[in-house]
């Protein structure tokens, strides 16, 4: 009887792993856009939410309700667009 190298746990724990180190980059990236990044006051609402969360849902309905971003701003899932 041959023994699974991964069961579905662990393949379930690289998974987050993966999404985790891709989260974490693109959230790095945004920061660093624009030098002096007149919305820092938004990226610190988002990681005292993510402090202080300890449900995912309470993250994802504070998310909502903060709605849409302004025009020309990228955020999670959003691309920056070039006027021109």
């Amino acid at each position: 009887m041959a023994v699974p190298v991964y069961d579905k746990e662990e393949m379930n724990v690289i998974e987050r792993d993966i999404e985790r180190t891709k989260l974490m980059a693109r959230f790095k990236a945004a920061l660093e856009v624009v030098e002096d990044n007149p919305y820092m006051d938004t990226y610190r609402l988002i990681v005292e939410l993510m402090e202080k969360a300890q449900q995912e849902i309470v993250l994802q309905k504070n998310s909502r309700g903060v709605g849409p971003l302004p025009s020309g701003v990228a955020g999670l899932g959003q691309h920056r667009t070039e006027a021109g």
